[in-house]
């Protein structure tokens, strides 16, 4: 599941915002070529601390402060009674045969709905703030058996059903710290509220009277959640505030002034002094600030009083060599019961996420993410591995393009499948072109996903629109004017073939396979849905 924007907060505490979100340096001011990130730069390494975290952080700060264009700116409930119904549980005639489940990616792995049913007939609804719970079976009975004031805004949940128990997912503003102050000389800026995703922990033993049995907040928006056994593995992103310290620092904002006008004046000689000037002042202005302070703070709530926990450290962050916006991605495990919570943070600004039983990868393409305007398209891929403890950061992959959503993704027998689509500018005629590509990825244990296999330049002046993997073959849909279903085999990870293709009006959206051999497509036709079956035996 993904959540809405960051909220406003995010603007009042960034003194620095770039358009499209990329800084400018000095060779692409120049017009240089387009530039590619090796994956050396992109690879992740554990912080040596606080201070090697401050580093890293006033260098990021430093790239967002001589970019251009130059922006400043100012600047658990209890149960409620059913409306309607019976107030109590009346036991159902009987109970169902059998139950829909999660139309989950990847088996063994649950996916978060906004609705769940039991064994037993009940349904779980998150709605407008509440947990309603139903007697849906027999159908004819079915009615409302209880609300629960969530006091958040929950978006969707999860079913441990042998343990009676729920996990909501939700999202709600928590008050901020007010004048935090770091050291004497360098508070915060006071943010009034701070975005913070909940896991919320209900006991449905009893679905007349549900109850929250604890909550876990931590700063940030959730990007995504999947459940593997009894374990809820949470993504979630906090932008690292600004300290008021350089907000507030009128000679570094002359010493920034200065620098733009350079850039604009083509003082190129200036330039790096000026440059080597702001670093120094962000460093000497953040030199006593306790960094760890700025990291997101984790706090469970127990019968309505909060205790904040220890979740994060410098020690728990790797980050790049390539310096990025400060946005901190944390991943999150924790019991279904709320017990043992643990956490690792890496430095980027990753949107997407996948995953498996073992391994959860998370993605993040360069547009509006990495420091240079003449970025070519790319997608960073990173892969830690999942455990009923702390997730474990295990290696970075790069490819060509960007990739659409989590199911342009597949693992199979320890090889990543990606499927992807590159946008090329050609500054001669200023036209663009596009070409999707298929990369097999390899981890071999050096922390590097290499590219093992590929096939490159398909459908050329098309885009991706779905994709599917099935065992050792995979699916994919682009669209211009038709709409071709592209089938691959496989099988030799090192030599993926595109073996066959077949074009039909219309586009699809979603792929769905019904077995190993036949394919669901989902998609439009004119105004109409459009719902085909494939034979993909052969």
């Amino acid at each position: 599941m993904k959540t809405a924007g960051v909220g406003s907060w995010m603007v009042v505490a960034a003194l620095v915002l770039v358009a499209g979100c990329a800084a400018q340096n000095d060779t692409a001011s120049e017009g240089g070529p387009p530039v590619s990130v090796p994956l050396a730069s992109l690879q992740l390494k554990p912080s040596a601390g606080c201070d090697d975290l401050k580093r890293y952080l006033e260098a990021s700060w430093l790239d967002g402060f001589t970019s251009a264009p130059f922006y400043s700116s100012r600047g658990g409930g209890g149960t409620v009674a059913a409306g309607d119904g019976p107030s109590g549980a009346e036991p159902a005639s009987a109970s169902p045969d059998d139950i829909s489940q999660t139309n989950t990616q990847e088996p063994g792995v649950d996916e978060a709905d906004r609705v769940k049913a039991d064994r037993n007939g009940y349904l779980y609804a998150v709605s407008n703030g509440f947990l309603v719970i139903e007697q849906g079976f027999p159908p004819e009975a079915l009615h409302e058996l209880s609300r629960l004031d969530l006091s958040a805004s929950g978006h969707a949940l999860y079913l441990d059903e042998p343990n009676h128990r729920l996990v909501v997912v939700a999202s709600a503003p928590r008050p901020g710290p007010g004048p935090l102050v770091l050291a004497a000389s360098a508070p915060v800026l006071d943010v009034p509220h701070v975005p913070e995703v909940q896991l919320i922990f209900i006991d449905v033993s009893d679905p007349t009277s549900p109850s929250i049995t604890q909550r876990l907040s931590l700063e940030g928006y959730a990007v995504g959640t999947r459940r593997v056994g009894n374990r809820i593995h949470l993504v979630s992103r906090f932008w690292i505030p600004l300290p008021k310290i350089l907000q507030d620092n009128q000679p570094l904002r002359d010493l920034i002034d200065r620098y733009q006008a350079a850039v604009r004046d083509g003082r190129t000689n200036e330039r790096g002094q000026l440059k080597q000037e702001i670093l120094d002042a962000i460093h000497a202005a953040v030199e006593s600030l306790d960094i760890e302070a700025l990291l997101p703070r984790a706090v469970r709530q127990v019968d309505h009083v909060d205790t904040g926990i220890p979740l994060l450290t410098c020690a728990d962050i790797y980050r790049p060599e390539v310096q990025l916006e400060p946005g901190l991605l944390v991943v999150t495990s924790v019991d279904t019961d709320g017990g043992n919570p643990a956490a690792t943070g890496i430095m980027n600004n990753a949107w997407l996420m996948y995953a498996t039983r073992d391994h959860l990868y998370v993605a993040q393409s360069s547009g509006g993410w990495w420091w240079s305007p003449l970025q070519t398209p790319q997608t960073a891929i990173y892969k830690f591995g999942l455990s009923d403890t702390r997730p474990v950061y295990l290696a970075t992959g790069s490819i060509d393009g960007w990739v659409k959503d989590q199911f342009s993704f597949s693992e199979y027998q320890g090889f990543l499948r990606v499927a992807s689509t590159e946008d090329v500018l050609n500054r001669e005629t200023g036209q663009w072109s596009s070409s999707n590509h298929l990369f097999v990825l390899e981890d071999r244990g050096d922390g590097a996903l290499a590219v093992a296999g590929s096939v490159r330049g398909l459908a050329p002046g098309e885009r991706i629109f779905a994709v599917r993997f099935l065992d050792d073959r995979g699916f994919v849909v682009t669209f211009r004017r038709v709409d071709p279903l592209f089938a691959f085999d496989l099988s030799d990870p090192a030599h993926p073939v595109l073996e066959g293709e077949i074009e039909v009006p219309g586009v699809s959206t979603y792929l769905h396979p019904i077995d190993r051999d036949h394919l669901l497509t989902v998609g439009r036709e004119g105004g109409n849905v459009q719902l085909q079956i494939f034979d993909v035996s052969d």
